[in-house]
Parts: structure tokens; C-alpha cells; sequence
């Protein structure tokens, strides 16, 4: 294991982050390397940037930050569909409130929290009764 390597992962195990989300991190980083056929500890500043426009012209991935819209800033509490600007990969449904509580209700789940509601990033906690 590289220096490098051992000093992300003991950043990621320090900030409390799972292991899935270390192995994303991980993997994100050797593909960067990968990109470039050098060592991530070569890297510049200037790299992280050519290598995001590769990911968007080239691999046609979208942009993202945090849990904003990708295309205006916040999309909460507007409907989310397939014809939104930016959401050309989008896939699925947007789910109102009411929507989420009837499914609880349905399935015997009570939603306690929710948060994002008319957006792609809707986050809820449901629990069994």
C-alpha cells in the first residue's frame, strides 16, 4: 500500500466514513490516475479540472454538488421530472408527501423524518411499528 493510499484511508476512517464510501473514494482516485498514467501524488490542480471536463464531454456524466439541483442550485419542493433541465439521466418518480405517508400506512411503516421532498434527492426514515 502506497503512502498515499494508507494516509486517504486513515483521512476517511478518522472522519468516521463507511467502508463502501472508502472504496468509492479509493477507486475515484485510481480512476483519476488512471486517466492521466500517473500517480495521483502528481496531480495538480490543473489536472482535477481537465479530467472533470473529460467526465462531462466525454463520458457525458453530469455535474454534482452535494444535494443541490444539478442545473439552477435547489430543486426542493418543485416537481422533478425526465424534461427538468439538467436531468437527463433522471429515472423514476417524484413522491409527495402524501404519497410517502400512504405508502407507510400501507406497508405498516411510520415515516418519521423526511427531508428533499419533490426532488431526486428525497431522503426519508421510515420505521416498522
Amino acid at each position: 500500500m502506497t503512502q498515499l493510499r494508507k494516509k486517504v484511508l486513515e483521512e476517511l476512517e478518522r472522519r468516521n466514513y463507511s467502508q463502501a464510501t472508502a472504496n468509492a473514494y479509493v477507486a475515484a482516485i485510481r480512476r483519476f490516475a488512471e486517466y492521466f498514467r500517473r500517480s495521483p501524488d502528481q496531480l495538480e490542480r490543473e489536472h482535477v479540472r481537465q479530467y472533470q471536463l473529460h467526465l462531462v464531454q466525454e463520458r457525458k456524466l453530469e455535474p454534482k454538488c452535494g444535494k443541490s439541483d444539478r442545473s439552477s442550485g435547489s430543486n426542493r419542493g418543485s416537481e422533478v421530472s425526465p424534461d427538468s433541465p439538467g436531468h437527463r439521466n433522471w429515472v423514476g418518480r417524484s413522491y409527495t408527501p402524501a404519497d410517502v405517508q400512504e405508502l407507510a400506512d400501507k406497508t405498516g411503516f411510520e415515516l418519521r423524518y423526511k427531508d428533499g421532498a419533490g426532488s431526486q434527492n428525497y431522503w426519508l426514515w421510515l420505521f416498522k411499528r
